[in-house]
């Protein structure tokens, strides 16, 4: 228990700055142990700033599961959690793995929906109401896109695709306003793939069509003018989900 303890006072400690980690650390050790776990401390201090720059040891940093298993090689089996595996960047090299990449199939010849280049409009579907502006599944150059109408939108995160839960997209949206040409919120498509019957369903297809079905987000958009869309997940979700986030200049 006291070992565990320490992993997870350090885990903390890096990620505070050098007066607060002495403290936090002296506050919950026996007597005796303080100079062991001050090397520790400055050890794993030098090694962060080498490798994230000497803000790391004066400023909040967040350094990621991996930096700890390097050490701790016991808790090495949190890779394949669900709890790691729950949001995850989109690359193709790990298409069909499961946790990993697109695990979307809807018609089990495996390969993924996205590198298959569904598009809903050709095919029966839940989306079969939005036709002819039915959601287009792409992936060009390594990159996976999602078209609603005239929006080409780059997916920016998986979410899901476990083995037996559901797959959603977060998207990034055009606009003109922006350096990027996107948008800096990430917002939800409103698509989801459901893993046990291998099927789609809706995803708040509301925040993406209006009351006639016609898509509500077009080209030419500023970043003002898609503010009023309920789907952000960077605006209600983000805060709670994801850990070590950092905020859009």
């Amino acid at each position: 228990m006291r070992r565990y303890l320490w992993v997870v006072l350090l885990a903390v400690a890096v990620a505070l700055p050098a007066l607060a980690e002495e403290r936090l650390v002296r506050s919950h050790l026996p007597q005796g142990g303080q100079s062991a776990v001050r090397a520790s401390i400055q050890s794993l201090g030098a090694t962060l700033a080498k490798l994230y720059g000497a803000e790391a040891t004066t400023s909040k940093v967040y350094v990621g599961g991996e930096f700890c298993i390097a050490c701790h090689q016991e808790y090495a089996s949190w890779r394949n959690t669900k709890h790691n595996q729950a949001l995850k960047k989109p690359m193709p090299e790990f298409s069909m793995v499961t946790g990993k990449g697109m695990v979307n199939d809807y018609d089990g010849n495996g390969i993924d929906d996205f590198a298959q280049g569904l598009d809903f409009n050709t095919i029966n579907s839940v989306f079969d109401p939005y036709k002819p502006n039915a959601p287009k599944l792409s992936l060009e150059n390594g990159t996976y896109f999602i078209t609603i109408g005239d929006f080409k939108m780059p997916v920016t995160f998986i979410q899901g695709g476990t083995g037996d839960w559901k797959q959603r997209w977060g998207v990034r949206i055009p606009v003109t306003d922006t350096a990027t040409g996107l948008s800096a919120d990430i917002y939800m498509a409103p698509i989801q793939y459901n893993e046990k019957t291998k099927s789609y369903v809706l995803y708040n297809a509301r925040n993406w069509y209006d009351s006639n079905n016609q898509p509500i987000w077009k080209a030419g958009m500023t970043s003002s003018q898609i503010a009023q869309h309920k789907g952000s997940y960077s605006k209600n979700c983000i805060g709670c989900r994801t850990t070590g986030i950092r905020e859009l200049k």
